[in-house]
């Protein structure tokens, strides 16, 4: 998920001269994660952590100078950012539960933590001569973790793609209802991006890739943990359209599939884990969806066929890996891809579907 900037927030004035205070403390809390032995062990991890720090300060140099003045530091907690740390976080817990690489890739995570504020801070003291320090960075590296890591020696990569998710917050923007507003989710963009180029240099096995795609599905019960975190993420953000006929669309499509080839469509299960938890907590951002029910309608089911017609054309794709040279799973970026082309149609079927939502909009148990 991405944020939404329809709820209310809470601020606290913080002195002016702090702002740049912070940021040092959260650089150098990065860089005391180099101490880890994983990390100080690993030349390619050392090199992306010290390549950040350097671009950091570089950066924070440079705002000191344009400012020519403190940097300032506001704090501002929104509540959908609340609510996405613990629903994700939730996730996170229960998967590591039952694969314990998930918890080993902690220090990694808190690391992007590191560098999303850090890029959140440079990119506010420019855009607002502010930095709205909250808990906006949560979301969008916990969501990209929850289904991609680069392996330790390509690790720069994902550094790359938490910069790339907040490039496109600040830059790939719109007008909405008289406000500016990002037209993509930025890590469903983050992740889409990376998907492309996976697929186009083809070396999925530089990625974690296909095994978080499998081992989500280890803990016990994972449909229906997912399902209640996805479950307060609709109760609070009014999304249950967009999962809803996401799901429904991808069980029927199974059907037809079944009626006419006489074989399942999906090995195991009508909806593979990793997709379902897509449509439940990665195309489900609010700030980046249609805000009618029709038109959220109209989004999932177009997710659900997208995916289900991305997993036919990719699990037939011949790809040799540039870097193995053996035969290589692509399957797995099917939920990846079409996230980003679907946030880029989100405003025209808002505006196609208007006339059917203004209709069922007097229908008041349909407003969910």
């Amino acid at each position: 998920m991405g944020e939404t900037k329809t709820s209310t927030a809470r601020s606290e004035a913080v002195p002016s001269s702090v702002g740049g205070t912070v940021f040092l403390g959260i650089a150098a809390g990065l860089g005391a994660l180099i101490a880890l032995p994983r990390i100080h062990h690993s030349p390619s991890l050392l090199f992306a952590f010290t390549l950040v720090i350097v671009l950091a300060l570089t950066g924070l140099i440079w705002q000191r100078v344009r400012a020519g003045a403190a940097l300032q530091c506001q704090v501002i907690v929104r509540k959908p950012h609340v609510i996405q740390t613990l629903v994700q976080s939730g996730v996170f817990i229960y998967w590591g539960s039952a694969w314990t690489p998930v918890y080993e890739q902690a220090p990694l995570i808190i690391a992007q933590v590191c560098v999303a504020y850090l890029c959140e801070a440079i990119i506010s003291w420019r855009r607002f001569g502010m930095w709205r320090l909250g808990l906006g960075p949560f979301p969008v590296v916990l969501s990209t973790n929850l289904f991609l890591w680069f392996i330790d020696d390509y690790f720069v990569y994902q550094f790359a793609m938490i910069a790339l998710a907040y490039w496109s917050r600040d830059v790939l923007c719109t007008v909405r209802e008289g406000r500016r507003a990002h037209i993509f989710n930025p890590s469903a963009f983050a992740l889409g991006v990376a998907a492309i180029a996976i697929l186009v240099l083809q070396v999925p096995d530089l990625t974690h890739g296909q095994m978080i795609a499998q081992t989500l599905g280890s803990p016990e019960y994972p449909y229906v943990w997912i399902f209640l975190m996805g479950f307060i993420v609709q109760a609070f953000f009014k999304v249950t359209f967009v999962t809803m006929s996401a799901a429904i669309t991808m069980v029927l499509l199974g059907y037809v599939y079944t009626a006419v080839f006489g074989t399942y469509y999906y090995v195991d299960t009508s909806i593979p884990i990793a997709v379902f938890l897509g449509m439940n907590l990665l195309v489900t951002d609010p700030a980046t969806s249609p805000s009618s029910m029709v038109g959220r309608c109209v989004f999932g089911i177009l997710y659900g066929a997208l995916v289900f017609v991305s997993y036919d054309l990719l699990r037939d794709v011949e790809l040799v890996s540039v870097i193995s040279g053996q035969r290589i799973e692509i399957a797995w970026l099917d939920k990846l891809l079409c996230v980003p082309l679907l946030n880029l149609l989100a405003q025209p079927i808002q505006r196609w579907v208007g006339a059917w939502d203004r209709h069922l909009l007097e229908t008041s148990w349909l407003r969910l």
